[in-house]
């Protein structure tokens, strides 16, 4: 069952990563607001802590990416903010990253797009949670947020094999997120790696 929330503060995702053992994969441009004091970074740091077999990887936007990708992701991210306001939120999101990594060097890794993504994901455990991006006043965590569970080992054989032709049509359209954000992990990883 796939559950609507209009902004992500209805998804609970802080109790989500908190009770994460196994994989967090944070497909989006920035983290700023993720950053200490927010509940999302204390809830991430205690499942590192707690599992260390929990695995993360982050995936940014590098805010100096080329024009004219960057003024098009700048508008789709926060539409009325000055590019300032905006470097200060990059700013605060890559030391948060950046602890991540300093603190979880065998779990985190960080990975660095120099284009936006089509739509921010993000896959804890079995939960899958995504949102869209907009040329809108309105910024992403505050538009329609969806969130589905699924069966990570099941999604992860289908991007290798090929998904099962008998899959219901709610499994079909869960994968297709889920693609995405495996999509982004490979590329990166293969023209970016760790941020420097």
């Amino acid at each position: 069952m796939i559950q609507i929330s209009p902004g992500i503060q209805g998804l609970e995702i802080p109790q989500a990563l908190a009770s994460a053992t196994q994989q967090i994969i944070l497909h989006a441009a920035m983290y700023g607001n993720f950053a200490a004091p927010a509940p999302h970074a204390t809830a991430i740091r205690s499942a590192l802590a707690a599992s260390p077999k929990l695995r993360l990887t982050a995936i940014r936007l590098a805010p100096d990416c080329p024009e004219p990708e960057r003024s098009r992701a700048f508008s789709m991210l926060r539409k009325d903010w000055s590019e300032d306001a905006l470097r200060e939120h990059f700013a605060a999101s890559d030391a948060f990253l950046s602890a991540l990594e300093q603190d979880f060097p065998a779990q985190v890794r960080v990975l660095t797009r120099m284009e936006l993504g089509a739509f921010p994901v993000l896959v804890i455990d079995n939960g899958l949670f995504w949102g869209s991006y907009a040329h809108a006043s309105v910024p992403a965590p505050e538009g329609f947020w969806f969130s589905a569970q699924m069966d990570a080992q099941t999604l992860a054989d289908w991007a290798t094999h090929g998904i099962a032709h008998n899959a219901p049509p709610e499994q079909r359209a869960v994968f297709r997120v889920y693609a995405e954000c495996l999509h982004a992990t490979k590329e990166t990883s293969t023209t970016q790696g760790h941020r420097t």
